[in-house]
C-alpha cells in the first residue's frame, strides 16, 4: 500500500455541493484568506472531528495562544484534502498569502471516517497521498496524523474498519519523511465492556469536551516528546494551568 494514484481516494476533487449553497468552497476560500492575517506555526486540516476541535473550548485554551489555524470541513474525505492542499498555491481568490508560502512547523490531520462509501484499502491509500503531499510541498514541517476515533456506542463494523485503517496507517506513515502516527487507543473512549462513555462522545461519532480535552492533552504530550526538533513554543505554565483545569472538570 503507497497511495496507488488509481484509487478514487487519490483523485484530488471537490466536495459535492448536494445542498447547492457553496457553503464547502467558502470555507475553503475563507482559509486561504485567513493566512493573510496570521502566520501560523500549527495547521489542522481534516474532517468534522478536527473542524469540530476548533469549536471546543480547548482550541482557544491551548491551541489559539500557539498560533494554531484550522483549515478542516466537515464531510471531506482524502480526495477533497487533495484538492484543497493543491489549491493552496493558487491565484484565483485575489492578493492574499498563499498557504504554500507559510512555513508551519506541524501540521496535524484527521480523515477517514466519514468515507463510509470506502473500504480499508482506499481509506488508506487515501490518507497516505495526504501525507505525502503535504511531505512533498512542506518538506521541513512535522506532520502528524491523529488516529481514527472509535465510534458507535457498542462493538460496530465501522469501529473495527477504524481499527485497521489505524493498524496499517501506524507501520505506512513511518516510511513518509517527517510523519508520525499519534495513536489514540489510550484516550479510553472504550470502557472495558466494549461501550463508549457518553461523557466523552455524546453522538457517539464527535468527543465531548471531555473528550476533545483528552484529545488535546494527548497532542500536547506528542508535541513535548514525539515532536521536540520542532522547536513549537509551548509554555509550561500554558500546559499545567490546562491540566489542572481539566482535573478540576472532571472532579465536579
Amino acid at each position: 500500500m503507497n497511495g496507488d494514484q488509481s484509487l478514487i481516494t487519490c483523485c484530488p476533487c471537490e466536495q459535492k455541493d448536494i445542498h447547492g449553497d457553496g457553503r464547502w468552497i467558502a470555507q475553503h476560500i475563507s482559509h486561504l484568506k485567513r493566512v493573510t492575517r496570521s502566520d501560523p506555526e500549527i495547521v489542522f486540516v481534516g474532517d468534522t472531528i478536527l473542524y469540530h476541535l476548533g469549536l471546543n473550548s480547548a482550541w482557544n485554551k491551548v491551541f489559539a495562544p500557539m498560533h494554531a489555524v484550522n483549515f478542516s470541513i466537515p464531510g471531506d474525505a482524502t480526495q477533497n484534502i487533495l484538492w484543497r492542499i493543491n489549491d493552496w498555491d493558487s491565484p484565483a481568490y485575489g492578493d492574499q498569502k498563499a498557504v504554500d508560502e507559510l512555513k508551519p512547523k506541524v501540521f496535524v490531520v484527521h480523515v477517514g471516517t466519514e468515507m463510509y462509501e470506502y473500504n480499508v484499502e482506499e481509506i488508506v491509500a487515501g490518507i497516505v497521498c495526504v501525507m505525502k503531499t503535504l511531505s512533498n510541498k512542506h518538506p521541513r514541517s512535522k506532520l502528524l496524523f491523529m488516529g481514527l476515533l472509535p465510534r458507535g456506542p457498542k462493538p460496530n463494523p465501522l469501529r473495527t474498519k477504524n481499527d485497521e485503517i489505524n493498524k496499517q496507517l501506524s507501520v505506512l506513515l513511518a516510511e513518509i519523511p517527517n510523519s508520525v502516527f499519534m495513536d489514540v487507543d489510550d484516550l479510553d473512549f472504550v470502557q472495558s465492556d466494549g461501550q463508549i462513555d457518553e461523557g466523552d462522545m455524546a453522538d457517539f461519532l464527535h468527543p465531548t469536551t471531555r473528550g476533545y480535552d483528552s484529545i488535546c492533552l494527548k497532542l500536547l504530550e506528542v508535541f513535548r516528546t514525539t515532536l521536540t526538533e520542532t522547536n513549537l513554543l509551548i509554555p509550561n505554565e500554558l500546559v499545567e494551568a490546562f491540566k489542572a483545569l481539566v482535573s478540576s472538570d472532571d472532579e465536579k
